[in-house]
């Protein structure tokens, strides 16, 4: 791997500018690589990557901004490195990006948020802190472009994070309308569909928020994609039918919409003993 230093070594310094989207673009194959992820992740994080990953983060180059997120994303599936990055003050630069007009930083920000954001309460509070940090999250669902599913992706993964931790539920509620999350349902995407699915299952659970959901046809759109052909759309749908199911007046809907007949039995005792979330 000492390859790799010299690519790290490359991202340190401001004079080699014109090489850092090429050294970043190898440093995240290397960290998507599952047979050497792990050992690249720890040698980044010895050498300190993190900072140099951050400062590149004010870059006034905007590709290299978004090729820093990326690695970041990459980073990220350590929790070591998820805190480093934290402490560094990275989620505030990562917040900045996800607010971004331009498709490119707002894709790589709002995925590195995504990837911050799982598995760690600490940095989901932190997020649900900050100025705009759960605005520029909504404002991703709002991105209907097929060109730009990664957008949409990375804010439903990160909102449902959130809203997975108690401290910051309440917050996500009130921010997350249920007539957003039920346009969102109507993607062509079914990577799109299944986050969707997994963030209503998620956020729609106050009175307010179920009404939305229920009278901008959500019920109706997520007892569809049970039949989807794709098996994680259907998992997903699956899982938000019977967390929905709870209430009654969107159990009656499930049941008009023959909801419970397109459920097997298979499927839900896997999610007995195997819930998505």
């Amino acid at each position: 791997m000492d390859a790799l230093g010299v690519f790290v070594d490359l991202i340190g310094k401001p004079e080699f500018n014109d090489l850092h989207v090429s050294a970043l673009a190898v440093i995240s194959n290397l960290l998507e690589d599952v047979e050497c992820a792990r050992e690249t992740r720890k040698i980044l994080h010895d050498a300190d990557a993190e900072q140099m990953l951050i400062a590149l983060l004010s870059h006034e180059d905007e590709g290299v901004r978004s090729a820093a997120a990326q690695a970041i994303s990459a980073m990220a599936e350590s929790s070591i490195c998820q805190d480093r990055i934290a402490e560094l003050g990275g989620l505030e630069l990562l917040i900045r990006m996800t607010r971004s007009d331009h498709r490119v930083p707002k894709s790589a920000g709002v995925t590195a948020i995504a990837a911050l954001t799982t598995g760690n309460a600490s940095i989901c509070r932190e997020v649900a802190s900050r100025n705009s940090g759960i605005e520029a999250l909504v404002s991703c669902l709002q991105m209907h472009d097929p060109e730009v599913d990664t957008i949409t992706v990375g804010g439903l993964t990160a909102l449902t994070n959130l809203a997975l931790e108690e401290a910051t539920r309440s917050k996500l509620v009130q921010a997350v309308s249920g007539k957003v999350l039920a346009s969102v349902l109507r993607s062509s995407s079914p990577n799109t569909q299944a986050k969707a699915a997994l963030a209503a299952a998620a956020l729609v659970c106050e009175p307010n928020t179920i009404a939305q959901f229920r009278d901008n046809g959500g019920v109706q759109v997520m007892v569809s994609l049970l039949e989807s052909p794709v098996a994680e759309v259907r998992r997903a749908a699956c899982w938000a039918v019977y967390t929905l199911g709870t209430d009654k007046t969107i159990a009656n809907l499930i049941a008009q919409s023959q909801g419970y007949t397109e459920v097997t039995s298979d499927e839900f005792d896997r999610l007995e003993t195997e819930p998505v979330l």
